[in-house]
């Protein structure tokens, strides 16, 4: 209560600084594919805006999954960043369980083989992956056997 109450630009004391690291985006990326599982899409929707708001450069393209429909967060976004130009991908891994049994989009775990098919320019992009620790250790593997450098791959962990 006490932090939401301070005034911007008042004599309060506090300081804040960052971001530091590589866990940024600024527009530099030719184009930037953000990866995500679950919560992991919260960072890509700040990296989003941020985009939009700021007309940087660069492509986005959001490649997001949850379990199921319900939980894909910020979908109800996801048209307001298409219109915008980012290229959203979403999928679910268990359309069976999703309220009313049903689920007209993708399905299924995002792969190396799926990025390849959803990312025209797959080997200029840069890959942001933010999720659960498996899903991030088994596509930094999966994109680096696909010829992904180092330097194009950035994950969350």
């Amino acid at each position: 209560d006490r932090l939401g109450a301070l005034a911007p630009g008042g004599e309060h004391g506090l300081v804040a600084r960052g971001p530091f690291g590589r866990w940024t985006y600024d527009g530099s990326p030719e184009h930037a594919v953000l990866v995500s599982g679950g919560t992991g899409v919260t960072p890509f929707r700040a990296m989003i805006l941020s985009k939009v708001d700021r007309g940087l450069p660069g492509k986005i393209t959001l490649v997001c999954s949850a379990r199921t429909p319900s939980a894909l967060l910020y979908r109800a976004e996801h048209d307001t960043w298409r219109r915008a130009g980012v290229t959203v991908h979403a999928t679910v891994t268990r359309p069976e369980t999703a309220p009313g049994g049903r689920w007209d989009g993708a399905v299924g775990r995002v792969d190396a083989a799926r990025l390849r098919r959803v990312v025209a320019d797959f080997d200029r992009a840069t890959f942001y992956l933010c999720g659960p620790g498996r899903m991030i250790e088994d596509l930094r593997a999966a994109l680096a056997a696909e010829g992904v450098p180092p330097g194009r791959l950035r994950f969350e962990s």
